[in-house]
């Protein structure tokens, strides 16, 4: 079996030597009674907290933040699987509240430059409101579809992270849900705004050649690389963001959530990200179910096809994040991931499966999956007879 060592160098041990003492270490507890919460600094209280974590603010110095936490581990009572995930989403609003005012100026300011269309920002907010509505009563009327319980768990974190925003010692408090709905959904942004503003979708039937280039350069996003040794001694997985520089505000992330789900596959799960957002973006996941998730971005050409995005729906970033915490395999993940496909955020999303990779061994079938998305339509492969023959993809 491939080894890959994620967790090995837990963060609550590796960084509290030598930096404990900078300012831009954070370390500390939570403890929740359902969805009141209180943070206490300078602890980390495995034994009764709801949540614990540590947060190094190295941006300035390494590029990125590292955010560590851990929801779930004591044993309280009457305590819910969202309830686990409300903790976690608390203890990251508490600990990142500055950076995700910066994240969501930088960002804002990307998508809404001067002047702001007001009245487009009502209308996403709207959006933002149905949409939510519609997954709550979805959540309440399949309560035993795992999807929906999952999804309740996403969702809880986000109502978490708001609300240990709100609740933490930094930053200004100048954000609302609107401005944790917008951070999360960016990606769907890209498709979104389009479904919203009609009038701002590109005719690329009056482009030129090097125009549709240049529109291709300045609005792709992401590119990834898998590509196995020719004697199998060795898998690589590589990934770069093509993101705004706005965005350069990074933290990576570690989460290891022990909810009691029986349809859960990975409690642990470790990916590149940003101030307020509970998904990686790029996307780049690894994860305790032995899956890593590649991605890049599809441009949708043929715009008519965005009559098929809908607020009844859920997100890219929310049906990621399901298919992240529910999948055992690669197929498993691309199936999850069609389900109540949104049209927006449409990506090729690249899921390979470390427990079948035998170094020096050909990789057997389903070792690599892909699914690619439009508004309408997703569909999934096992594309590991491209790396057999010796190709990369």
């Amino acid at each position: 079996m491939f080894s890959f060592t994620t967790f090995v160098c837990g963060l609550f041990i590796c960084q509290m030597s030598g930096v404990y003492s900078t300012a831009s270490f954070q370390i500390g507890s939570v403890y929740c009674q359902k969805k009141t919460c209180e943070f206490v600094p300078d602890n980390l209280d495995w034994n009764k907290a709801s949540a614990v974590g540590t947060f190094n603010d190295t941006i300035l110095s390494t590029g990125w933040g590292i955010l560590d936490l851990s929801a779930g581990h004591a044993f309280l009572q009457d305590q819910t699987d969202s309830d686990i995930m409300f903790a976690a989403g608390y203890l990251e609003g508490v600990f990142t509240a500055r950076q995700m005012e910066d994240q969501f100026t930088n960002l804002f300011n990307t998508f809404f430059p001067s002047p702001v269309n007001k009245k487009l920002i009502t209308k996403l907010n709207e959006w933002f409101i149905d949409q939510r509505n519609w997954a709550e009563y979805m959540i309440q009327a399949n309560p035993n579809d795992p999807i929906w319980r999952h999804s309740s768990y996403i969702f809880a974190q986000l109502d978490g992270l708001y609300a240990g925003y709100k609740a933490s010692a930094s930053g200004n408090k100048t954000l609302d849900l609107f401005a944790l709905n917008f951070l999360n959904a960016n990606g769907d942004l890209f498709d979104l705004l389009s479904v919203l503003n009609p009038t701002s979708i590109t005719d690329w039937t009056k482009f030129t050649a090097q125009e549709a280039e240049n529109y291709f350069y300045e609005n792709g996003h992401c590119s990834a690389l898998i590509k196995i040794l020719p004697g199998y001694e060795n898998l690589f997985m590589s990934h770069a963001a093509w993101f705004t520089y706005p965005a350069t505000n990074r933290i990576f992330k570690h989460y290891n959530l022990n909810v009691s789900d029986p349809a859960t596959a990975a409690r642990r799960l470790s990916f590149s990200s940003y101030p307020g957002y509970l998904e990686s973006l790029d996307d780049f996941y690894i994860l305790g179910s032995g899956l890593v998730m590649l991605e890049t971005t599809n441009n949708v050409f043929n715009k008519s096809l965005y009559k098929y995005v809908t607020s009844k729906s859920l997100l890219a970033w929310q049906r990621v994040r399901i298919a992240s915490m529910m999948a055992h395999s690669g197929r498993e993940w691309t199936d999850i991931l069609a389900k109540y496909n949104s049209g927006t955020y449409n990506n090729q999303y690249m899921v390979i499966d470390l427990k079948l990779v035998q170094l020096l061994s050909p990789l057997p079938d389903n070792t690599l999956w892909v699914a690619e998305q439009i508004p309408g339509l997703v569909v999934a492969e096992d594309l590991t007879p491209i790396l057999r023959a010796g190709w990369s993809f």
